[in-house]
């Protein structure tokens, strides 16, 4: 569905990807909300490049955010980049990794619990 977005290897990378329903699910959600094209086309190539990695480490079921595989992952990804570039890479494992069968996913990462005025936790 989308292999007019990547060119070169990347289309060849692309296309007999494991991982490619799960990026045009994806993606048609990105469309259906409006995404701009520069953004449909980072996530696009994040995710190609994060599945290549998940396919590197054995195409082994698709780890949690919370995994330390993730965050090793992320850390490395996002080393000497803008603040901004990086919360854009980390948005886009995340969305791969939380999105659901039809490609849904939380457009906003939860947040902690407010603690109302007066309460204590222990």
């Amino acid at each position: 569905m989308f292999s007019q977005w990547f060119s070169g290897k990347d289309r060849e990378r692309y296309l007999p990807s494991p991982h490619k329903q799960r990026i045009d699910q994806i993606g048609r959600s990105l469309l259906e909300l409006r995404y701009a094209s520069e953004v449909m086309r980072q996530h696009l190539h994040e995710w190609l490049r994060f599945s290549a990695n998940l396919e590197r480490d054995g195409g082994a079921p698709l780890p949690t955010v919370a995994d330390s595989s993730i965050r090793h992952y992320l850390a490395k990804r996002v080393e000497g980049l803008s603040a901004s570039r990086s919360r854009v890479l980390r948005a886009s494992v995340r969305i791969f990794l939380q999105a659901d069968e039809r490609g849904r996913f939380r457009r906003r990462i939860g947040s902690p619990p407010l603690l109302r005025f007066g309460s204590v936790r222990s």
